[in-house]
């Protein structure tokens, strides 16, 4: 699934939601779009060749900032932030995922994170400097790495989950609480993974829908799905 435009949306004053798309300057595919958590004033997006797309909270000018240290032969699939500033993105060349962070806004980019035979689905960066990463399995063991620091560093110590048959995942099937230490990913395979506390253990659901490749918060309760729509 991918998004080929970009829309912003205002609501009117009878509650009706009007969206109109927005000019993005690129032609290719974006697989991810993110708001800054804590202000927010900034959006931004993630796609093929490279790109990210920064934008003020309003929406209208879209900029290409992934230029600065981030190749334009990657496929980005998924990007996370927390403020207008420290952003952190994750895409593929090949086999392998590679994760890059800006902490200005998108001006410069430093390579984080590779990991061969990997892809990683989904960033998420929490308020409290802990942050999470999820990919799909490697060796037999889903690929869960961790930041106590904005996704400056990763590391996976005590954070094993065993892959149950062939199952993978989908890039951004994923919902987390404000704190970070409650979050659950959807895979191909019938289930939902579930930890509450950011990681070191997890609970599965089984659901007769086989691939769960959408997830969503609605505060106290997560809406999932892929052919069917499932409440908690």
């Amino acid at each position: 699934m991918f998004i080929s435009h970009l829309y912003a949306q205002s609501i009117n004053y009878e509650y009706r939601i009007n969206w109109s798309e927005q000019v993005s300057g690129i032609t290719t595919a974006l697989n991810c779009i993110t708001i800054d958590q804590q202000s927010p004033v900034a959006l931004y997006a993630c796609g093929k060749n490279g790109i990210v797309l920064k934008c003020s909270r309003s929406g209208n000018e879209w900029t290409n900032v992934g230029i600065n240290g981030i190749p334009s032969n990657i496929e980005l699939n998924t990007i996370g932030t927390i403020t207008p500033n420290i952003v952190v993105t994750a895409g593929n060349i090949g086999n392998t995922t590679y994760v890059y962070r800006s902490d200005n806004g998108g001006q410069n980019w430093d390579l984080v994170f590779t990991q061969n035979e990997g892809r990683i689905n989904v960033v998420a960066l929490g308020h409290n400097y802990q942050s999470i990463m999820i990919g799909n399995p490697v060796g037999g063991r889903w690929s869960i790495w961790k930041s106590v620091n904005s996704g400056q560093s990763w590391d996976s110590a005590g954070l094993f989950l065993s892959q149950n048959e062939n199952e993978s995942g989908f890039p951004n099937s994923f919902a987390i609480n404000y704190y970070g230490e409650k979050s659950c990913f959807g895979t191909n395979n019938n289930r939902i993974y579930y930890t509450t506390n950011s990681g070191t253990n997890w609970e599965q659901q089984y659901l007769p829908d086989e691939n769960i490749n959408s997830i969503s918060s609605t505060g106290p309760n997560l809406i999932c799905g892929g052919a069917e729509l499932y409440s908690s």
